[in-house]
Order: C-alpha cells, then sequence, then structure tokens
C-alpha cells in the first residue's frame, strides 16, 4: 500500500472510530494490516444503540426487499416508465 494511502486511510479511520492516528498508526505498524486496524477499532467503539441482531429472517428480508427499493427509485427517475410502482416485499 503506498504512503499517501495509508496516511489517507488512517486518517478516515481516526476520524470515523474517534480514535487518535498515533494509535491507529502504532498498530498498523505492529500488524501491517489497515483492515485488521479497522476491525479492532469498530469492535472496541462505543454506539447509542445495538445493532438489530444479524438472523436468517431479518437478511432474508433485507435482501427480499432490496430489488423493491431499487424498481421504485429506477421509476423515480423514469416516470415514463410505465410499469406499476405497487410492488409488495
Amino acid at each position: 500500500m503506498s504512503d499517501a494511502v495509508a496516511f489517507l486511510g488512517k486518517q478516515a479511520l481516526s476520524q470515523a472510530t474517534g480514535r487518535k492516528e498515533d494509535r491507529i498508526k502504532q498498530e498498523y505498524d505492529e500488524s501491517g494490516d489497515l483492515g485488521v486496524v479497522a476491525t479492532s477499532a469498530r469492535a472496541t467503539q462505543r454506539t447509542m444503540f445495538p445493532p438489530p441482531p444479524l438472523t436468517v429472517r431479518n437478511v432474508r428480508r433485507w435482501c427480499l426487499g432490496l430489488p423493491v427499493v431499487l424498481f421504485r427509485q429506477a421509476c423515480a427517475l423514469l416516470p415514463h416508465c410505465g410499469m406499476p410502482v405497487t410492488l409488495q416485499a
């Protein structure tokens, strides 16, 4: 990874997670992989609400709803598409 890309990645990771750049640089020097640093920073990041559980039902519902959302967005861009936008997920 080039120095410029690594620098920007560390800076972005610092802003996104709230960690100090020195700490991120230290972890990057130890592991050599910015992905590992990002995973460890994300694992210790506090959130206001816990994420919803990753269940098969929730993932299936999300996957089935995605084409409907994309179709509606496409029809919004092309109002003359002639297709009804009343699909149910």
